[in-house]
């Protein structure tokens, strides 16, 4: 992989391109956007939370194993925390690669694999009160 940006930011984030304009190919973005409704509840928004020492390393290693999987060129990898209003970016995810379906698999994979592995914890905010 020529590059990858892994990073933990407080508050809704803002999209914008991979800075690696060598790439030929594909790339895949993803933004995780706060929906308005959790549980069947309507929802301000989520309060994430992750330790950002514990967080990011597990990141990076989502990331390099997904280069070991996918023969990804670049990746961009940036997770908010604290509170995330309905409707903002949450997660925003690019991934480059020689081929389009590596990219798109490459994503599909990591998303999954964060989900799983990594310890970023939300709580639905409904008109200032937790859902559980």
């Amino acid at each position: 992989m020529d590059f990858y940006h892994i990073e933990i930011k407080t508050g809704p984030l803002t999209p914008f391109l991979i800075p690696n304009p060598g790439i030929n190919g594909a790339e895949v973005s993803f933004h995780g956007i706060v929906r308005a409704d959790e549980k069947g509840e309507t929802i301000l928004g989520i309060t994430y939370e992750a330790h950002p020492r514990l967080a990011e390393p597990l990141l990076r290693r989502v990331a390099e194993t997904a280069a070991q999987k996918y023969p990804i060129s670049a990746l961009y990898l940036l997770h908010g925390i604290g509170f995330i209003a309905a409707g903002e970016i949450s997660l925003i995810l690019q991934v480059q690669s020689p081929h389009r379906k590596a990219a798109f698999d490459a994503s599909a994979w990591i998303i999954e694999e964060l989900k799983h592995s990594v310890p970023i914890w939300k709580r639905p905010i409904a008109q200032g009160m937790l859902i559980s």
